[in-house]
């Protein structure tokens, strides 16, 4: 995974890269199936804290536990600014999740209440100007690991999410002041209501000089601080595969508007302005293509008032009326198109084009797995590929399934790929699907883990621009060891080569970026067995929580219990991985005419012998063996 380090887009300097880093794609969870953040773990929390159902030990005791296992990992991994407002509350609420708190209903609301102004105290402007302290701190130090930047920048965005900010703007301007731009200085300023004069060219801003550390970190404090003031707020957003009938235009605090009668308005003559809503008379720029067709304006008018993030709120409202009228009329729902237009007391203040698409990708066979391993698999599969046989016919169907599950990463995905989790555990006798996990997957998992890692941070060393000044002939040496092209063009990535040189391209880094300390962190994990024993046993919490995680999801999803989209949309990464290997560990089973009790029972000893063997290892060879 790249760590916003895939790109030069300062215009500034180089001052505050590493946190100008945590600002890009904050959509992004950097910790991924690691560790959910507070936000998320509270919510998760309280859901359960609502739930109506008839207590049940088999279902509530391990549900309840995970949920609170994973609000007390994310209060631990806040940093120490944003641990000093929510401390107090925070172990109130484990305080209070000792014992069989379930079954006791005074208990169980006293604790909603608590979580639900814990959370109001996360959403507030306070809170999230002390987490960008914690981030900040962090970067401004080479010690701690990537894994702590990666949870602090992560509770920044959640929380930023928490008081329904606009994530993205809000990136984009902070990104603007720490980099020292002069145009993302002045946005900044101007959002803030503190340009008295507006200059008269973009080029006058550009010549400014760049503001000192101390005065940009200032600006970006005041803009998490802001409060936005309350104006009058109307969005477009649009619809494709849409259309009004028998109407052109629908007028109200939800107005729809036809794509031709909206081209209409677009091009109004001076005499018609009247008719054109006062936010589209002064518009500039490309808006939607003119060619377009089948497409519905939505104009929501939000009214006067104070929107963090106005351009969802619009989108939520738009969503439900389409969503009302698609199952009333019994029709297809219509699918959102990228962009809008976002206008504040009748000016357009933010502005983004209208396409079908936001980033179309064409087919490419680099990127194509199936056209770069068809041919080896047919040569395994000759002779015997005979679907007639019983259980061979079951795991191709069970591949079926899961290339279904990840068209979507929903819920009824995760219920699909650990369904297809049961299925391989009952043919090795197991009944319980988390027990096979444990005995058959883990230690599999732990080092798969250590070895992506290593893969993605050596990748990325090798392959980012930010990189100390004349070192790229260094760099692309070290390159050509490590990758290496066969005749037909495909590539390799030796990870072995790569940790081997691993000083060599942590002294090529820009000490403070994201590569740097991801390479940092993986040099101290592989130095001694010590370090790779303890790398072992922190990713065997993680995959016990994840495993628990997982498990308390699939059971509310399954038997009417409480989850929100956020947590489905965590753990469905996870359960696609060890369905697969699931899966796929069965078909080389049948394949090479073994049970699958067998190739499980040998794969869980080769694990077991690798995790033992591991404290006594040479770390740079521990990581591959047992393979």
């Amino acid at each position: 995974m790249s760590r916003g380090s895939d790109g030069e887009w300062f215009f500034g300097d180089d001052v505050f890269r590493e946190l100008g880093q945590c600002l890009t794609s904050p959509e992004v969870f950097w910790s991924q199936d690691r560790q959910i953040d507070i936000v998320l773990a509270l919510d998760e929390l309280a859901a359960w804290c609502a739930d109506s159902r008839r207590y049940d030990e088999r279902l509530h005791k391990s549900g309840w536990a995970s949920a609170v296992r994973d609000f007390r990992t994310a209060y631990e991994a806040l940093g120490p600014k944003l641990t000093s407002v929510v401390e107090v509350s925070a172990r109130r609420v484990l305080v209070l999740c000792k014992g069989e708190l379930a079954q006791n209903d005074s208990e169980v609301r006293a604790l909603g209440e608590l979580l639900a102004k814990l959370r109001a105290v996360l959403a507030s402007s306070e809170a999230l100007a002390l987490a960008w302290e914690d981030m900040v701190a962090t970067c401004n130090k080479l010690e701690p690991p990537i894994e702590t930047l990666d949870c602090r920048r992560d509770a920044f965005w959640a929380i930023a999410r928490a008081g329904d900010r606009n994530i993205k703007e809000l990136a984009d301007r902070l990104r603007g002041v720490v980099g020292g731009d002069p145009l993302g200085f002045f946005r900044a300023e101007r959002h803030l209501g503190e340009v008295s004069v507006e200059p008269t060219t973009f080029e006058e801003i550009r010549q400014r000089p760049i503001a000192d550390p101390a005065t940009r970190l200032d600006l970006a404090r005041r803009l998490l601080r802001f409060e936005p003031p309350a104006r009058h707020h109307v969005v477009w957003v649009g619809f494709r595969e849409a259309s009004l009938h028998p109407e052109l235009v629908v007028e109200g605090e939800i107005g729809l508007y036809d794509i031709s009668y909206f081209h209409a308005l677009l091009t109004a003559r001076p005499e018609d302005v009247e008719r054109v809503p006062q936010e589209l008379r002064d518009l500039h720029g490309y808006v939607i293509a003119e060619d377009e067709h089948d497409v519905v304006m939505a104009r929501i008018d939000l009214g006067v008032g104070r929107f963090h993030d106005p351009i969802r709120s619009a989108r939520n409202h738009a969503a439900a009326l389409v969503a009302i009228a698609a199952v009333r009329g019994g029709g297809k729902p219509w699918r959102p198109m990228f962009g809008y237009l976002h206008a504040e007391d009748g000016r357009i203040t933010a502005h983004r084009g209208f396409t079908r698409e936001e980033f179309p990708v064409q087919y490419a066979v680099e990127r194509d797995g199936t056209a770069l391993t068809i041919v080896k698999v047919a040569t395994d599969l000759a002779g015997k590929l005979t679907l007639a046989r019983t259980e061979l016919k079951e795991i191709v169907d069970a591949l079926h399934w899961w290339q279904a599950s990840a068209e979507d990463g929903d819920a009824k995905s995760v219920l699909l790929n650990v369904r297809l989790i049961e299925l391989v555990a009952a043919r090795t006798g197991e009944t319980d699907w988390t027990t096979f996990l444990g005995k058959y997957l883990k230690y599999a998992w732990i080092q798969h883990t250590m070895r992506r890692s290593l893969h993605e941070v050596f990748n990325d060393a090798l392959h980012t621009p930010q990189i100390i000044h004349g070192a790229e002939e260094a760099r692309n040496s070290i390159r050509d060891e490590v990758i290496s092209h066969d005749h037909d063009g495909y590539s390799s990535f030796n990870v072995s080569t790569a940790l081997h040189a691993v000083e060599r391209i942590e002294s090529l880094m820009r000490p403070k970026t994201t590569t740097a300390r991801a390479v940092r962190t993986v040099r101290r994990n592989v130095s001694d067995p010590r370090n790779m024993v303890l790398w072992a046993a922190s990713l065997e919490t993680e995959w016990s929580a994840a495993v628990h995680r997982l498990e308390r999801i699939r059971n509310s999803i399954m038997h009417g219990g409480p989850f929100t989209d956020t947590a489905v949309s965590r753990v469905h990464r996870f359960s696609h991985q060890l369905s697969a290997w699931a899966v796929v560990e069965s078909m080389d089973a049948v394949l090479e005419q073994v049970t699958v009790r067998d190739r499980y029972m040998a794969t869980a000893q080769r694990m077991d012998s690798w995790r033992q063997a591991l404290g006594r290892e040479d770390p740079y060879r521990a990581v591959f063996a047992g393979s």
